[in-house]
Formats: structure tokens, C-alpha cells, sequence
């Protein structure tokens, strides 16, 4: 092997910085002397030794494990021509460097024969000029070029390899390669001579000359392609090569693509950019098993993704695992993404290139954490100087390999992401230490433009910022001010600069330190946070009680929505939309990329709406509700758009839109489908299914055919002639369950239709043939909701057992996913356009979004409402309530400023409270299967004695028996049970199942002898459970024309014979006196809506109501004449009803989160002092004056809670 001049050692050691005992240590090493050896001599330790001979190779830039690093650093000396040779010594080394192969070896590389073998049939077949392998540092291109130049050298008359490390000047290098290539003496002093004379030579030989490592050619800070002064004739060379006439191929290996290569680079062309990327799982694992790490093919995978398959990367991290991990791949994988410090300086080389702006897209690419479009990084870039900077940006960006394009999108790898993280930490940090040394340094230009957490960003987003970006910068302020009090005062001070006059109005600043002070959990109520930008501020679970946010702009910043609960779901056909129905008649338009809500309206009476579907074209949307109407609303905007279409006597469960978007079908619960026109709303056909509720209704691809879901199967309907051609009945089952459909949708293609049913059994129908594939395991309840995807690959469905399931539509023997996150039944499901996403909608208050592709939750949309929805009086005293949001409250009424008690171990939504006086015992149940029983004797320590967990569905009503000793509980899973209050053991082994529908109300009598039920029916069920362990079933109590939601018996005093007297409400809004002897009835007419709640006073003469129209009525028992009526105090329905145990107060929860209280004196129900309870809401006093940033449909939730708004512009 040719010796290395000491002269060229010296120069080498110039070119790169090297100290002069540096020099010393890689003297001693190049001679082949040990460490131990050369320690010695130089009279320092072997690990002193060591630690000089590492910041040589750091300073050559050679990376990678300790064994092949001084070998490497020698076959780069040896590539570096020494200027102290002379031409002639020099073109005979290189010239005759591509036939030794103790310069470069090739011996040992492997993979990539794809590449190879495009590379030789372009250089071979398509007589290549110009060739550029770009990639990342690492990723073998050098080897590959060896490769390629070892495999062609016969095919070529001179191969020349020539590395431009040292950068040498174009025209020495050009004298050089002329003399390689001529024996004449070269004098030329103009560079475009030399070209030419270059060129010359190219055009009588077939050379193939690589120029390796050309990115020391380019200037740094500034786009990619760009050379650095003293090397732009390099340009001039590389384009006439590429222009010019000539038989050689010259090969270039850079980190970036020069301009040339970029500009003459095309299929047509002989001048071509080949990308080298990351090596394959095979080629990935053969070079971990050469590291002796063996690897199954799942960690390979894992591990060429996180580090982009990078040779050198891979060779790094297989020393780690070796070195610190025992060979153990799956310990190292859980570390995360280890970003070891080789390969941190090795991305350090390519980021400290960057110019300003590529390196503030670097760091919104990494926070975004997924492939992010030009668009929002436009949005994201609060500073940038105009879109072609950004393209250009990214662009360049793309020739350093730093970035991957994804269709339209530009992603990071793993390891590239998580570099660029931490140094966004590192440096945000640093400048936080900076200011506190020096508070007028400005170091934290960072915390300007970029936020350190997207409130906007989907959960799983924004949790990850969180993770890794908000909370170490957290940790480290925590270290930098122990004090909690000094950093509170230091983010304070941070804020109030800001609110200055001169204070520039731009940026994440203000968003940055608000987003700090949530996650300290510092204090923002009764805050002034006026005047300031507040960009991307997670303000949803952060009360802001009086807090001033006057003429602040509040774009992009988070804050809690009021929403009940929601039933239907619908994505838009752009995918990035999607609208919610909701329980209180409310419908509303979500954005899905930045997590926003854009637009709500109120309609449908203020009940349910049970579905809602968008048009072909996405221009409107049509819902129908539990009011019976059908509306039509454009999509662009819901308020003012309401369009009547039709209505059904009972209410819509389903409505459908054709194809062509021409017409609208519904279906009612009185048994009925409508057809109408989506223009003109006039009625076209009428489908009478006869006396069963219809629940589901689609129209086929072909707008020929109607299917319909009822209690009795699935229907096809010639909807024209009004025809029904066929009915499928489930072949698998004999239970009527199986034949009650409450969902159904139809394939892409038409052929086929998906059915959901009470039994919980999903079943895919040929609707040509009626043969039926029903499912084999799955829902244990009964399915709300089914959709097939776009592309007909896949069936979602979900119901009230709360699990979201995805099918295989060929395939239904088990569910592929089971996405589990809501705690309430789920009402409606779908599929987003592109199929990538899957959305479920349930009684929990959430809307959730999941990856189709592996089942992780997206996003939540969490609504926060607290209507009230139990009321029971402890004593006259003492009022208790049962709220929407799980929490039980106990108020003073002698100082009900706020409450005096507080529980909150339910989780789920209160639906009912009942209180038995003489063991001081409470329960509630909730929207969910559970119910608790609790201790109160004590308020200041309230005890859980039991809970029950049997039912299967909401839990909407409880009631003791007289002497205590029982609990009875109805449910929506249609039941009620029985269960001894002291133990909490069930008294029957099966529960009461007589109710046909859901059980919301349930009432002993004061005897203890007879229960009663009602709910989802008009029917009330009247038991005898004289011997509690077998209940006997008496009769049903038939009036109601609809739903039942409360009953009442009356106390048993001297006045009247209370165990027969039983008063009930619903639906249809007359409230009925039963004799239970005689088995009839008395009805009281005055309410006009539905009533919800009924108390008989102490005494039994007088009966209290209240309901949908929001006003309390006090009857007569004895002559059914309504004796006061009040003015609607409430702007909610009222939900529950009290009388207190004097019978003087009368307490009313309403679903405004308010309770109010009625105080008669004497016993006269007339002109009653009225008294409002509440707590404060979340945004209570919030000022929201002169705001910017927030649309009509955020004013309106923030409204709802409490905020004060005004819009009204900022002083001049």
C-alpha cells in the first residue's frame, strides 16, 4: 500500500483543524502502533490516548463503531491527493485506484441489486453523461459508486476516483485530471478552456470518473444546491458535462443535489439523480447478523424504519444493542427512539447546512409528528415571507434527503424526527437559561415561531408534543427555578412584555407560556390576558372563571364545547368535515384537520336527532329527529338554511339520500318510509310497513330500490310502484331479536346490504338471492348503527355494548379490530371518505376518530354539559343533586351560594337519585350499566357501601321500598332488579322483564305491596312483590299513547288510600291519576311537551309536574284542577322534581345546569318566592370582548359557559 507523506499528514491535519497533539496521536496511529504503546510514548493513559484519537475522527467526520474507524480514516488520506506531489505522481495513483482494491472494498457489500442494476442498464443501454447518487450521510453511497465503478471498469477505457472532501481548486483539479488523461503538459489559465480541453478528452475516451462527496462543494445556511464562492466554476464543469456531446459518464456522490444535476436531470436525458435510499429488510437484516445482532423479521422492520435503513445508522445502533443491551433487539426497542450520538453528530453535519427557514420546517414537520401538506405548514409558519419560499424550502429540503415526500405530503423519518425534537428542546431550553442570566438577552426566538403543543392537533397529536417537547422544557424550568412561586412570577412577567404597546401582535408566544402555566397547573382564573396573540392554547380543561381576554386573538386556541349527548354521525364527502346530532335538537359541522368546530344550528324542537346523512355532492345535509320533522340544511351555512321537508307521526329514525342527490327518504317509528323531493320537499310515495316502527332506510347505487330495517326484517321495496318485492328473515335464529333491524347499509356496488340486530349479530345480505352471512361472535347487546367503507372491504358497527367493532365484509367469523373508548352506548358509526378513518358517535358525550388501518384513537370530541338530572331533599335543609357531568351535590338552602358537599367517584352521566331517610342511604345511577349506594349520615365523609353492576345498559331509575330494606332499578336493558339495600345481593336470580322497551321510571307503593314501571312504551307494568324473592307480574296499566318517563304513588295518610293511587307522565304530555283498585284513570291536561317529573306533596292532596315546556304545575289531587302554573324560570326542559319534606319548597333540576327553588308559605301553593341554585360554570364571567379568532359557533358554546362576549373592535 502507498505510504502517506508526513507533508500530506500535515496538510490533511490543516484542512481539518487538528490540534497539534491531536496531530501527534494520528501520527502514532497511522504507524500502526497500539494504543497502550502510543500512550506510552506520548506519557499520557491509554484512555487520554484514546479520547485525542476520537476528536481526530470526529474532526474527518468518520462515524460509526471504533474497529473499522481508523481504516477508514486511511482510505480517505489515500483519496486525498496531497498537493505536495506532483501532477504526473498524482494521476498515476489515481488513475490506477479503481484496480486495487485495498483502497475502497468491495468485498463485503451486499443488497441493493435493484439499484445496481438500473444504475449499469442506464450508464450501459441509455450512454449516461452525468450521473448524481444523492442521499443521506451514511447511506452508502460511496459504497454503491465502488461498487458500480468496480463492476463497469472494463467497460470503461479509465476509471478515475477523485474525493472533494478536501474541496481542492476546480482549476488544480482539472490540471490533475487532464494529465491523468493526456501525457501532454497542461498551461491553460482560463477554467472554460480547461473545460473544454476536458471535455476533449471525455469525448476520445470512455472514462467513468466519480466525484465523491460534492456536498463540501456547497455553501452552507443557505438552499440546497447553492456553491460555496470559491467553488462555483465547479458548476460550470458539471453543467457542460451534462450539456455537451461526449462518451464518458462522470458519477457524482453528494448529501445534496447540486443545481445541474437538479436542472438537467430527466427520463429523456442522458443526465439522471438517482436517490439512494434505505436498504431492504433482507439486506437490513444479513448486516445486523455480520454485527452478530440476530433479529426476527418484526424487529428488522421496526428497526430499518425507525433509522430509515441506513447502513451506518443500523451499524451504530447494532454496536448499542450489543454493547448495552446484550444483543437483546426487543430491550432496545422499548428504549423508543434512541438517538445515539454518532448518529446525532452525523444528522448535526446535515442540519447545521440549513438555512433559516428549512430549518423552521424541520421543526414543524417534527411537532407535527405525521405527513404534513405545504398548506398547513403555510398556516403553521407564522413568519414566512411568501409560499414560493416555502416550495423552495422544501424543494431543497428534499435534495438534502432530509425529507420524504408522501403523495402531496412531507414526512421525516423516526430517527430524523426524534433528533430534531430534542434539539427544538434543547435549544428552546438553553434560551429560557440564557434570559435568566441575562433578561434582556433575547434567546427564545424559537418560542415565537413554533408551538411547543397544537391545541388543534388531533389527541394523539397533541399528547405526544406533550410528552416530548412541552414537558422536558418543563422539567427543565422546574430545575432552573425550584421555587414554584419564582417561575409562576417569571411566565407572568414573560406575559405582561407582551401586553405592551410595542409588543409585536404575532406569533406563539403567548400560546407557548399559557400552555406552560396549564401543564404547572397554575392559576388562570380572574387573570388579565388582554391585548395578547394566544396562538394554539390547550384551554379545554383549564377553568377560566373571570379571566379578561379583551381584544386577544384567540386563533387556533382550544376551549371546552358544551355538548349533551350525540347520536348521529356523518362524515362529509371531503373527509375533512363531518356533523354531529345531538340529543337537544342541536346540530353541528367539525373540522377535522385542525379540530375546530365551524358551524351549529338548532333545530328539531329541541329533541333528539337520530340520524343524519350528507349529500352525494356534500352541498347539504339532511337530519331527522324524535319531533317527527325532516329537515334539509345547506352545508355552508346550517342557521340559515332550515328547510322543512316533511314530517312522520311518530319519530324519524333514519333518513336517506339517492345517489343523484334528488331525493330524501325517511323512516318513522310509526311504521311508515316517506319519499320525498330534496327540492321542493313534496311527498312522491308513502311505504307502509303496517304496526311495526321502521328503523333504518336506505336507497340502492341504482336509485331503483329502497331497503328498509324494521321490527320484522329487511325489506326491499320497489319504492316507485310502492311494491315490497321481498323481505329477509334471519335464517340463523328463531328469537325475535334476531329479526328486529335497527341498522342497515348498503355496498358500494349495490349487491349486497349490512344488517345490525337486537340480538347482536351482524348479518351481510345478497340482495339478489336473500342468501344471508350472519356473523359469528361480536356484539353481546343490541347494534345502533352499521357502515360499509368506500371501497366495500370493510363493515363497522357498534351499539350498546360501547365497542366499536370493524369487520372483514367477506368474513364476519370475528371482528378484525375491537376499538374500545367509549363508556356508554354508541350510537352511530362510519367510515371517512378515503377509508382511513373510522368514526363513532355515543352517549358518553364523545365523537371519537380511529385509525382504520391499526385501531389507535385519533381524537376525541368531548363535550361538558351539567343539567340536572336527580333531586331528592335530605331534609328541609339539605337539597341533594344528581348532575350531568357524574357528580352528586349537596347544597345548604340556608347559604346555597355554591355547594357544601361534593361526590364524584361515578363517572358516567347521573340519570337518577333516590334517598332513603331512615339509613340515611343514596343511590344513583348513571348513563352507564353501574349504580352506587352510599352512606351520607355523614356528609364530611361520605362511605361507598356497594355497587351494583348487573344491568347491562343505562341505569335510569332507582326507588327504595318503604321500610328501606330494598332497592328496585330499571334500565334500558329493558329490565328491572331487585336487590337487598344492606348487602347489595341481587334478591332474584333474574331480573323483571315484562317492559318491552327501555325502563326509565319505577316507583313501590307505600306499603311496599305493588311495584310499577314504565318507559319506551305507552304501557306501565304493575307487580306484586309481597314476597320480594317472587315477584308475581298483575297487570299493564294502558292510557299513554307514548313513552312513559315518570311515576309517582301517593303517600299513605289519612286523606286517601295512597297504596292504590299512582300518578304517571311521558311523552304525550298528559299526566294520568290511576286507581289501582279499579283499574282506571283521571287526566290532567296543561303541559305542552313532554313531562319528565312528578312528586306528590307530603300530605298527597297536591301533585307537582314539570317537562319539556320548562314550567312547574302544582294539581289538585282531589279535583285534577291545575292550581299554579309558573312562567318558564328555566331555559332547559326541567329533567327532575322535589318536594321538600315540610311541603313547602319545591326543588327543580333542568337541563340549563340550574336548580330551581319554589318557597310557598303556608302551605299555599301561590305566588312563590323563586330562588335560582348553580355552580359556577367553567367560563363564568370570562370577558370575550373585541375577540379575534373564534367563529359564531365557538362564541356560542363559550356563551353557554359562562363567557361574556361582545364584539367590539380594539381602541385605535
Amino acid at each position: 500500500m502507498t505510504q502517506i507523506s508526513p507533508d500530506h499528514l500535515k496538510n490533511a491535519a490543516i484542512a481539518h483543524g487538528l490540534s497539534k497533539i491531536e496531530l501527534e496521536a494520528l501520527e502514532l496511529a497511522i504507524e500502526g502502533n497500539s494504543a497502550e504503546s502510543s500512550a506510552e510514548k506520548l506519557k499520557i493513559s491509554p484512555v487520554a490516548f484514546r479520547k485525542r484519537l476520537g476528536s481526530v475522527y470526529k474532526k474527518f467526520h468518520i462515524l460509526g463503531d471504533s474497529q473499522g474507524k481508523l481504516n477508514r480514516l486511511k482510505s480517505q488520506l489515500f483519496m486525498d491527493v496531497p498537493s505536495t506531489e506532483s501532477s504526473s505522481e498524482r494521476a498515476a495513483e489515481s488513475s490506477s485506484w479503481m484496480s486495487r482494491e485495498d483502497k475502497i472494498d468491495v468485498s463485503g457489500f451486499c443488497g441493493r441489486d435493484e439499484s445496481l442494476d438500473t444504475l449499469k442498464k442506464w450508464i450501459r443501454h441509455e450512454q449516461l453523461k452525468l450521473l448524481l447518487l444523492f442521499g443521506q450521510g451514511g447511506i452508502g453511497k460511496t459504497m454503491l459508486a465502488a461498487k458500480l465503478a468496480h463492476d463497469l471498469q472494463n467497460e470503461f477505457d479509465r476509471v478515475i476516483w477523485q474525493s472533494l472532501r478536501t474541496t481542492p481548486d476546480p482549476q488544480v483539479l482539472l490540471t490533475d485530471l487532464i494529465a491523468m488523461l493526456s501525457d501532454e503538459p497542461q498551461h491553460e489559465a482560463d477554467i472554460e478552456l480547461q473545460i473544454s480541453k476536458f471535455l476533449t478528452h471525455l469525448t476520445q475516451q470512455r472514462c467513468l470518473i466519480v466525484f465523491d462527496n460534492a456536498e463540501s462543494l456547497l455553501q452552507e445556511g443557505t438552499l440546497a444546491g447553492e456553491y460555496r464562492e470559491d467553488f462555483k466554476e465547479y458548476g460550470k464543469l458539471f453543467r457542460r458535462i451534462g450539456e455537451e456531446t461526449h462518451q464518458s459518464c462522470v458519477l457524482i456522490t453528494s448529501r445534496e443535489k447540486p443545481k445541474e444535476a437538479a436542472t438537467l436531470q430527466g427520463k429523456k436525458l442522458r443526465t439522471r439523480a438517482f436517490h439512494v435510499g434505505g436498504l431492504k429488510l433482507k439486506d437490513g437484516q444479513k448486516l445486523l447478523l455480520d454485527k452478530g445482532i440476530t433479529a426476527t423479521d418484526e424487529q428488522a422492520k421496526n428497526l430499518l424504519n425507525i433509522y430509515g435503513g441506513n447502513p451506518l445508522a443500523l451499524k451504530i445502533v447494532a454496536t448499542a444493542i450489543e454493547e448495552l443491551f446484550g444483543n437483546n433487539v426487543s430491550l432496545f426497542l422499548k428504549q423508543g427512539i434512541p438517538v445515539i450520538r454518532d448518529i446525532e453528530e452525523l444528522l448535526d453535519q446535515q442540519f447545521d447546512r440549513l438555512s433559516d427557514l428549512e430549518v423552521k420546517i424541520m421543526y414543524w414537520l417534527a411537532l407535527n409528528y405525521s405527513s404534513t401538506s405545504p398548506e398547513v405548514l403555510q398556516q403553521d409558519l407564522v413568519f414566512l415571507e411568501s409560499q414560493d419560499a416555502l416550495l423552495n424550502a422544501l424543494r431543497s429540503l428534499l435534495w438534502r434527503s432530509l425529507i420524504e415526500p408522501s403523495g402531496a405530503k412531507f414526512r421525516q423519518q423516526p430517527v430524523v424526527c426524534e433528533y430534531v425534537l430534542k434539539r427544538l428542546v434543547k435549544q428552546i431550553s438553553h434560551g429560557f437559561e440564557l434570559q435568566k442570566q441575562d433578561p434582556d438577552t433575547e434567546a427564545l426566538e424559537l418560542l415565537d415561531s413554533h408551538a411547543l403543543m397544537k391545541a388543534t392537533a388531533q389527541d394523539r397529536v397533541r399528547q405526544l408534543q406533550e410528552e416530548t417537547v412541552l414537558e422536558p422544557i418543563a422539567n427543565r424550568l422546574k430545575q432552573s427555578y425550584p421555587a414554584p412561586s419564582t417561575l409562576e412570577e417569571k411566565l407572568w412577567e414573560m406575559l405582561k412584555k407582551l401586553q405592551e404597546p410595542e409588543a409585536p401582535r404575532v406569533g406563539y408566544r403567548a400560546g407557548n407560556i399559557i400552555n406552560l402555566m396549564r401543564y404547572f397547573k397554575m392559576p388562570l382564573s380572574r387573570k388579565d390576558l388582554s391585548e395578547l396573540t394566544i396562538r394554539q392554547a390547550y384551554l379545554e380543561d383549564v377553568e377560566l372563571q373571570e379571566t379578561n381576554f379583551t381584544h386577544a386573538d384567540l386563533s387556533s386556541s382550544v376551549f371546552r364545547e358544551t355538548i349533551t349527548g350525540i347520536i348521529s354521525v356523518a362524515f362529509h364527502p371531503d373527509g375533512d368535515r363531518f356533523a354531529i346530532g345531538m340529543n337537544n335538537g342541536e346540530l353541528r359541522l367539525w373540522q377535522v384537520s385542525d379540530n375546530k368546530q365551524i358551524d351549529s344550528v338548532q333545530g328539531h324542537d329541541k329533541k333528539r336527532i337520530w340520524s343524519i346523512k350528507f349529500s352525494t355532492k356534500g352541498d347539504f345535509l339532511v337530519s331527522g329527529g324524535e319531533d317527527g320533522a325532516v329537515h334539509r340544511w345547506t352545508t355552508h351555512q346550517l342557521k340559515d338554511t332550515l328547510n322543512l321537508i316533511g314530517t312522520h307521526d311518530q319519530p324519524v329514525s333514519s333518513v336517506a339520500v339517492s345517489s343523484d342527490d334528488r331525493w330524501i327518504a325517511s323512516s318513522g317509528e310509526e311504521g311508515k318510509v316517506k319519499i320525498w323531493d330534496a327540492e321542493t320537499g313534496e311527498l312522491l310515495q308513502v311505504l307502509d310497513h303496517g304496526e311495526v316502527a321502521v328503523w333504518s332506510v336506505e336507497f340502492t347505487p341504482d336509485r331503483h330500490w329502497i331497503i328498509s330495517g324494521s321490527d320484522r326484517g329487511v325489506h326491499i321495496w320497489d319504492w316507485k310502484t310502492a311494491t315490497q318485492a321481498a323481505t329477509f328473515l334471519a335464517p340463523d335464529s328463531t328469537h325475535d331479536e334476531a329479526n328486529q333491524v335497527y341498522a342497515i347499509h348498503i355496498s358500494p356496488d349495490g349487491e349486497s346490504c349490512v344488517s345490525g340486530s337486537a340480538d347482536g349479530k351482524i348479518r351481510v345480505w345478497n340482495l339478489k338471492t336473500g342468501h344471508c352471512q350472519p356473523s359469528v361472535s361480536g356484539h353481546t347487546q343490541k347494534i345502533h348503527s352499521v357502515r360499509f367503507s368506500s371501497d366495500g372491504q370493510r363493515i363497522v358497527s357498534g351499539g350498546e355494548d360501547t365497542i366499536v367493532r370493524v369487520w372483514e365484509a367477506t368474513n364476519l367469523q370475528q371482528p378484525q379490530m375491537e376499538l374500545r373508548g367509549h363508556t356508554n352506548q354508541v350510537w352511530s358509526v362510519g367510515f371517512s371518505p378515503d377509508c382511513r378513518r373510522v368514526i363513532s358517535a355515543g352517549d358518553d358525550q364523545t365523537a371519537r376518530l380511529w385509525d382504520n388501518k391499526t385501531g389507535s384513537l385519533l381524537n376525541t370530541l368531548k363535550g361538558y354539559t351539567r343539567g340536572v338530572y336527580g333531586l331528592a331533599f335530605k331534609d328541609d335543609r339539605t337539597l341533594i343533586s344528581g348532575t350531568d357531568n357524574g357528580e352528586v351535590y349537596f347544597w345548604d338552602l340556608e347559604k346555597p351560594t355554591d355547594p357544601a358537599y361534593r361526590l364524584s367517584d361515578h363517572l358516567a352521566r347521573i340519570r337518577c337519585l333516590a334517598y332513603e331517610p331512615q339509613s340515611e342511604r343514596l343511590v344513583h345511577g348513571s348513563r352507564g350499566s353501574s349504580f352506587k349506594l352510599w352512606d351520607v349520615s355523614n356528609l364530611s365523609a361520605c362511605r361507598l357501601r356497594w355497587t351494583g353492576r348487573q344491568h347491562t345498559n343505562w341505569v335510569w331509575c332507582a326507588a327504595f321500598s318503604p321500610d328501606g330494606k330494598t332497592l328496585a332499578t330499571g334500565s334500558e336493558d329493558y329490565t328491572v332488579r331487585l336487590w337487598n339495600a344492606e348487602t347489595g345481593d341481587e334478591l332474584r336470580e333474574k331480573p323483571l322483564t315484562r317492559q318491552h322497551r327501555w325502563v326509565w321510571c319505577v316507583a313501590f307503593c307505600p306499603s311496599g305491596r305493588w311495584l310499577v314501571s314504565g318507559g319506551g312504551d305507552p304501557v306501565l307494568r304493575l307487580w306484586d312483590v309481597q314476597d320480594i324473592h317472587e315477584p308475581q307480574y298483575v297487570t299493564d296499566l294502558r292510557g299513554h299513547t307514548d313513552a312513559v318517563w315518570t311515576v309517582a304513588f301517593a303517600p299513605l295518610t289519612e286523606n286517601n288510600e295512597g297504596n292504590s293511587l299512582l300518578a304517571s307522565g311521558g311523552a304525550d304530555g298528559i299526566i294520568r291519576l290511576w286507581n289501582i283498585k279499579e283499574r282506571n284513570c283521571k287526566e290532567l291536561k296543561g303541559h305542552t311537551g313532554t313531562v319528565y317529573a312528578i312528586a306528590f306533596s307530603p300530605d298527597g292532596q297536591k301533585l307537582v309536574s314539570a317537562g319539556d315546556d320548562r314550567r312547574i304545575y302544582v294539581w289538585d289531587v282531589a279535583t285534577t284542577s291545575c292550581i299554579y302554573r309558573s312562567e318558564p324560570e328555566h331555559s332547559e326542559p326541567i329533567r327532575a322534581i322535589a318536594v321538600s319534606p315540610d311541603g313547602r319548597t319545591i326543588a327543580t333540576g333542568s337541563e340549563d345546569e340550574t336548580i330551581g327553588l319554589w318557597k310557598f308559605t303556608s302551605g299555599q301553593y301561590a305566588n312563590p318566592e323563586v330562588q335560582k341554585l348553580a355552580r359556577k360554570r367553567f367560563y363564568e364571567g370570562m370577558k370575550l370582548i373585541g375577540v379575534q379568532g373564534l367563529n359564531e359557533a365557538q362564541k356560542l358554546s363559550l356563551k353557554v359557559l359562562g363567557a361574556s362576549i361582545e364584539d367590539k373592535p380594539p381602541a385605535e
